[in-house]
Order: structure tokens, then sequence, then C-alpha cells
């Protein structure tokens, strides 16, 4: 029977945008799925972004967390969403959660043999989007609009200081022709920008599963994503991009039921609800530009099978600082010789004593 397919719900697309100020807009920097553009004469490094996935049929919600460093002290973001999304703060604790129970299990197993190498180591007229919502949330200004001409949006985003590089653009441009809202967030800090940002909680209505990544394509260096997909069931993903070779491949990093009372933090505790399937997928790529071609899209898997990674730890079994196994092998051949001798002996003597 052909599995039913996974209501597919969240669409969000990362672009990491600096905040231009007069000259020259600096090098560009990439996060996992966007690129980070820093104020001129800055840095900035993406060094990797988490979402949490959540969808019950109708209202989709993702938890965004990204870590940073910038000798500056403000950046901005722009979140491509299918519906205008509404904006709160999210739960450091949730990630925290989710990463402990991603943990691979460390099983130790007993090493009675060494191995080899042990030891060594223009324009037509513009139409503005609409702004629907603006809110602060501490260091954070977001602004939702709604778009329905995209050199209007880019003309906005220029505007109100997101430069845009023109690959971005072009992306933005597509996602525009689909019918998506978007979240324009500014940061500024006290001080430069050093580890992660608080996580951002957007909430909006939705009828797929899907996670944008075509932006991406943009970012000059490897790139790192993972999702966690809290559903009913486990997820797979189904898009373009299968088969496109090791980089570019998902991998399962876990997958488990979560019941409420396992779970601690309140804003997980809400999205798991009684009980639901947590699948943590992580994707890799070494060359964005080619390898990403398409959003990534989640259906249900055929199995709500578990899975857990395991690492093995070797306890060395040693007698006398050797390794047991030819320890004791050597032993025993030993013993064998002497048993051996012995009889020999024996049978010599019987014969001499015999004559």
């Amino acid at each position: 029977m052909t599995p039913r397919r996974f209501p597919r719900s969240l669409l969000i697309a990362c672009v990491m945008l600096g905040i231009l100020s007069s000259g020259s807009i600096a090098p560009a920097a990439a996060c996992a799925c966007g690129v980070a553009i820093p104020p001129a004469q800055t840095k900035i490094a993406v060094d990797a972004e988490r979402a949490i996935l959540h969808y019950d049929g109708t209202q989709e919600t993702i938890m965004m967390r990204l870590t940073m460093a910038s000798d500056g002290a403000e950046t901005a973001l722009v979140v491509p969403t299918p519906q205008p999304a509404t904006v709160t703060a999210g739960s450091k604790d949730a990630f925290d959660e989710l990463d402990a129970m991603a943990e691979p299990k460390v099983v130790g197993r007993k090493k009675w043999w060494p191995e080899a190498g042990d030891g060594v180591g223009s324009a037509p007229m513009e139409s503005a989007p609409k702004v629907l919502d603006t809110v602060r949330l501490g260091p954070l200004q977001a602004t939702t609009l709604a778009a329905d001409d995209a050199a209007g949006l880019r003309r906005w985003l220029q505007d109100n200081r997101y430069p845009l590089d023109p690959a971005v653009a072009e992306g933005l441009d597509e996602y525009v022709a689909d019918g998506w809202a978007f979240v324009a967030m500014k940061i500024s800090a006290d001080a430069a920008l050093d580890g992660e940002i608080d996580p951002v909680v957007l909430t909006f209505s939705s009828d797929q599963l899907v996670y944008p990544m075509r932006l991406s394509k943009a970012a000059k260096v490897d790139q790192r994503v993972r999702n966690y997909v809290i559903a009913e069931h486990r997820v797979d993903r189904e898009d373009a991009e299968m088969g496109t070779g090791v980089y570019g491949e998902p991998t399962v990093a876990w997958a488990g039921t979560v019941d409420a009372g396992s779970v601690h933090d309140a804003q997980l505790k809400k999205l798991v609800g009684e009980t639901a399937f947590v699948t943590v997928i992580d994707t890799a790529y070494n060359d964005p530009a080619e390898q990403i071609t398409d959003d990534y899209r989640y259906v249900q898997a055929p199995r709500d099978e578990p899975y857990q990674v395991v690492n093995y730890v070797d306890e060395p079994v040693k007698i006398l600082g050797v390794y047991a196994g030819p320890f004791l092998t050597g032993l025993g051949v030993l013993l064998v010789i002497t048993i051996v001798v012995v009889i020999a002996a024996r049978l010599l003597g019987r014969r001499h004593r015999a004559t």
C-alpha cells in the first residue's frame, strides 16, 4: 500500500542580510539557507542554523536559532513564509532538549585484539509591500510584509537598509511569484554579535511541510542545516535534491516518539502535545550553487521506525600490558607445546626403561 503523504507545512528560507551603511557592501558570508551581507567595513560569519518545524495540518510553527559572529553590532534577516506570520520569542531550552535526545548512544565493547595503527593518531511602476505588523523582541524588530510585486519588495528592502545580493534578489522574486509573505527582522545589539542569537518563533497558516532552500544557491561556502521535524509520524525528504550524492543527501541523526511527560521546556511541550514523533535530519553541501536545486519537501515515512546513532567505544582488555587475545593465545600455544613435550619425554622414558 502506498504510504499516505504527510501534510507539508513549513515554508521557511532564511536570507541573512547586513544593514547597509555608507560605502560599498562588504563580502558576503553564508548561513544554512541564505546569504549574509554585513555592513561596509565589517565582517560576519554564520556558523550554523537550526530550525524546529511543527505542523498540525493547518498551522505551521518554526522556531529558528542562529549562531553568528560579527565585528559589527547590527545585522538583518528576511524570512519568506507562505502566509503572513506572527512573530514571538523562542526558547533556547527547546533546542537543548532536542539535541540531548539526538545525542549518539555510547556503548562500550571489549576489545581483545589490537588493530593496525593502534597507538597512532529600470523598471515598471513598483508596488510596495504592505506592512501587516511590527513587533519588537528585545534587540530584534520584526516586520511582517505581504508582497505581490518583486520590484516593490526589493525597493522596500533597499530603502529600509536591507541590501540585496543580485542572486538573493532573484531568489526572492521566485517566492513573490509563489505568493509568499515575508518577515524582515533587524537585530541591533550594544556590542558586536558573537554567539547564538535568541530563538525566534514564526507561526502561520500552511497546507504543506516544506523547508525552502533555493536562496542558498547564493552561498559561497559549505552549508550545514539541521531540521527537527515534530509531527504525528516519522518523516522522509522527497524532493529533487534526493540522489545527488554524499553531500546534499539528508542524514537522519535521531528519530523517536516523544511524550509530554519527558519534555521540560514549556514551548517544546506545547509543540509535542501528548505525544509526537520527532525526526532530526541533517543535510550538508560542499557546492551549494550546484547542489541546491529545490526546497526540502517532507512526507510521511513508510514506518515509524525509531533510530539512534550508536558510537561504540572500545575498552581494551589487556594482561600485563598486552592485549588479552594474543596473550591468551600465546599462552595456550605454549601450554600445548609444554604438554606435547612432557608426553613425548614420558614416552621416550618408557621406551628407554623397556630396553
